[in-house]
């Protein structure tokens, strides 16, 4: 099993001088709060505001599913409601399983069930990938240069923070790894001051970016070699999943509120960019004719599906022809997240045992969807909140272009009802 993170819990035992019976809650509050002043500074520099920052880092980290308010309306059989005269009680364990026979956890609910495994002590070390690969950026288009000894130092440290990773939640890393490569992925790198390399050939620079991205690969894997060369893992490899695997309601439930803020952010993109704007218009059209055809010669839902595959090409066009420099840096954050969502929609694998064990076919996609479902929320819902932040307070959009948001909710979220 995975054991960097307690590692680090073990040590800093020692280092205290202390118990594992205390040590144990101290780490447990420390990941929290490593998880947001980290998000409040990222969150902060996408939407130039440490309010809005600070807001979105809450938003992301106590928010949870939709299920609160389904119980609401409609509470569970073996709990008593007495509303609107009494108390109504919650069922606090299903707003973590959503999904049919999966584990949904969200950020709080890790944080207040307070299990240190390998998905918890993961968290800050993500979005520490996330930060190193935003300075990255910065240092390789910026005026200090490839080779200058801060772009040097932040790539090492990014192949330690992405080493570490695969110690302590390996199935993290292809996702953080694929967000560092993608925040590389710029024509305008600043090349070395050298006579050599003093063309502007698009070549080179591309050249310059993959040699770069190699080589924090290469840093990161040999970093975790020790721990790599020693895993005896018991997990099945990754099988595809028989279609549809997620009903839509029960999606909408867990990823709504994202759904929402993202499509937001695309509909103001496509209204500034005509590229984004024509991509847009063409994907959702296709992917609601794609749907109802679906629906109507098989009468299974692939709502889920084509939705994901439609955010996916229309956040793709957003991340490399937006005009705009942090929603360009949002949509490639975004991508990797619904990258990781498309996977646990479409695959599995997981520690359940021999396939004729009791209930092996209903859970064996829960480990897949507990894991990846983790990484979409860091990274798709940070790209999602922090994209509406950055647009919801502006008047001028908001009041001129309301009918069209009004017509352009409509014609996405229409097929839910027949879901």
């Amino acid at each position: 099993y995975y054991y960097l993170g307690h590692l680090q819990t073990a040590i800093l035992t020692n280092a205290t001088f202390s118990e594992p019976r205390w040590t144990y809650n101290l780490m447990a509050a420390t990941l929290p709060a490593l998880c947001f002043s980290v998000l409040v500074s990222l969150a902060g520099f996408f939407t130039q505001s440490t309010k809005r920052g600070a807001l979105a880092a809450i938003f992301i980290l106590s928010a949870g599913t939709l299920e609160p308010l389904r119980q609401w309306f409609k509470p569970p059989e073996n709990i008593e409601a007495a509303w609107p005269f009494g108390e109504r009680v919650l069922d606090y364990m299903a707003t973590s399983r959503v999904l049919p026979f999966a584990i949904n956890e969200y950020p709080w609910f890790t944080f207040n069930y307070a299990d240190l495994h390998a998905h918890y002590f993961s968290m800050p070390i993500a979005l520490l990938v996330v930060s190193l690969a935003l300075a990255l950026r910065s240092y390789t288009v910026g005026e200090s240069g490839w080779l200058s000894r801060p772009a040097i130092m932040t790539m090492l440290l990014t192949a330690l923070a992405l080493g570490a990773m695969i110690v302590t939640n390996t199935w993290d890393f292809p996702v953080y790894f694929a967000l560092c490569a993608l925040m590389l992925c710029s024509s305008n790198v600043k090349l070395p001051d050298i006579r050599v390399l003093k063309s502007d050939a698009l070549w080179l620079r591309r050249a310059i970016l993959a040699v770069t991205v190699l080589l924090i690969a290469i840093i990161a894997i040999a970093v975790a070699s020790p721990f790599l060369l020693n895993l005896h893992s018991e997990a099945r490899r990754p099988t595809p999943l028989q279609q549809p695997a997620s009903p839509a309601r029960s999606w909408l439930l867990m990823w709504g509120v994202f759904t929402f803020a993202w499509l937001w952010t695309l509909l103001r993109a496509s209204f500034e960019n005509k590229m984004v704007r024509n991509g847009g218009i063409a994907l959702v059209t296709m992917g609601i004719l794609a749907w109802t055809l679906l629906r109507v010669s098989s009468g299974l839902s692939y709502f889920v599906l084509i939705l994901l595959i439609v955010l996916l090409l229309w956040t793709a066009i957003l991340a490399f022809y937006s005009q705009d420099k942090t929603e360009k840096i949002l949509a490639r954050i975004a991508l990797c997240g619904l990258l990781s969502l498309l996977w646990s929609e479409t695959t599995w694998s997981g520690f359940l045992g021999i396939p004729e064990q009791w209930g092996f076919e209903d859970y064996k996609r829960q480990d897949t969807v507990f894991k990846f479902g983790l990484q979409a929320w860091y990274l798709w819902g940070t790209a999602a909140i922090c994209g509406l932040l950055r647009v919801w307070p502006r008047p001028e959009f908001m009041h001129q272009r309301i009918f069209l948001h009004a017509r352009w909710a409509f014609l996405i979220f229409v097929p839910i009802v027949f879901a």
